[in-house]
């Protein structure tokens, strides 16, 4: 019993993971575009 229990957690948490990871890339990209297009206008 114990052990489905930590598989279960596990799996939970891998999900919390691959979340949090696609929103922080998400954010990267959004705030890599923003330097570029100020570069771009700047320039």
């Amino acid at each position: 019993m114990k052990l489905k229990v930590m598989k279960l957690w596990n799996r939970l948490i891998l999900r919390k993971r691959f979340i949090i990871e696609t929103v922080l890339d998400q954010l990267k990209n959004i705030s890599q575009t923003s330097i570029l297009g100020t570069v771009i206008v700047s320039a």
